[in-house]
């Protein structure tokens, strides 16, 4: 099991989260596309996943929130976006419940990530 999966099409964006995830002592790996994602949570299986909602190529973030959540229902994902808005009630049936829109701080991204680490734990023990 790993800590962190980075989903998102801007490999710019990959390396400055998985540099924040780092700095907390934690493992972070990187995925461009939703196929790739799949394949490497399949392999590791993150305790987190931050996904894009937008990918580049293939399947969205959508996608990938609903694959890990049947098939790895303990792995939390949190949804990301530079929209404006997000489809909430969508994410919810998926069983997502973090939301962050880009640009987002630091701050804020560690918040979500501790957060998230913490329903981890919670889902393990059920």
């Amino acid at each position: 099991m790993m800590d962190v999966l980075v989903v998102d099409s801007e490999s710019g964006f990959r390396r400055l989260v998985r540099r924040w995830v780092e700095t907390q002592g934690l493992d972070a790996v990187d995925a461009e596309t939703a196929t790739e994602a799949l394949a490497i949570a399949a392999r590791l299986i993150p305790k987190v996943i931050v996904c894009d909602v937008h990918l580049a190529r293939g399947e969205d973030g959508w996608w990938v929130a609903r694959e890990v959540q049947r098939l790895f229902p303990r792995t939390v994902v949190i949804m990301t976006t530079a929209q404006h808005q997000f489809d909430v009630e969508r994410g919810r049936l998926i069983g997502v419940t973090t939301f962050l829109i880009k640009p987002f701080s630091p701050e804020q991204f560690l918040a979500a990530l501790h957060a998230a680490l913490i329903e981890h734990a919670a889902r393990r023990k059920t």
